[in-house]
């Protein structure tokens, strides 16, 4: 039962001989999760080492073999799947024991490249959001800006002209500019509806 299901997990799991490093136990999953041969795996454990991407300087065996008997450690790691050559993200969680007066090492390597997969694309997602977000607050700045000229002109004008009302040349003047700041305005203001849009 065990058996069938540690196959069809996304979780390895293997125990091994602390003194020889012989396999006791390995789930047969072993193939589809990392590309290795059941077989390999469990003739000479240290096949593991050989999924190592350049820059691990410690294999997880090494590591493994400074374990204490009762400790348990946590590592992440990338490995290269052997037969797709993909790079696989592992939560490896080991433990030392002692099983029938002999140490044994229990380890559990869980596939997570889904999960930092969906967490790549998350934070891909926010950081473009939070660019958009700049890039509107940076838009609607200039704009308010563009907009305040135009309309700081029709004010103006309009009070210029509501002070002149006697003088029918100057009110035609300010009018003239009124008109041309209005025509601005509008101007900018389909610019924004067209942005908005985009």
């Amino acid at each position: 039962l065990f058996s069938t299901l540690s196959t069809n997990v996304d979780d390895v799991f293997m125990m091994l001989d602390a003194a020889t490093m012989h396999t006791d136990y390995l789930s047969p999953n072993v193939e589809r999760l990392m590309g290795i041969k059941e077989e390999d795996a469990e003739n000479d454990i240290r096949v593991l080492k050989e999924l190592r991407p350049k820059n691990e300087d410690i294999s997880i065996l090494d590591e493994m073999a400074t374990l204490k008997v009762g400790e348990q450690r946590v590592w992440n790691r990338e490995y290269v799947h052997l037969e797709t050559k993909e790079y696989r993200y592992f939560t490896v969680t080991a433990i030392c024991r002692i099983i029938n007066d002999k140490k044994k090492y229990i380890a559990v390597f869980s596939d997570r490249s889904q999960e930092k997969k969906i967490n790549q694309d998350l934070e891909y997602a926010v950081a473009q959001a939070q660019s958009a977000n700049k890039a509107k607050s940076a838009f609607l700045s200039n704009m308010s800006h563009d907009i305040r000229t135009p309309m700081n002109a029709i004010i103006g004008f309009t009070t210029l002209a509501a002070a002149n009302i006697d003088s029918k040349e100057k009110v035609s003047d300010y009018l003239t500019k009124i008109l041309s700041s209005c025509n601005h305005l509008l101007s900018l203001i389909n610019d924004i509806l067209d942005m908005s849009r985009i």
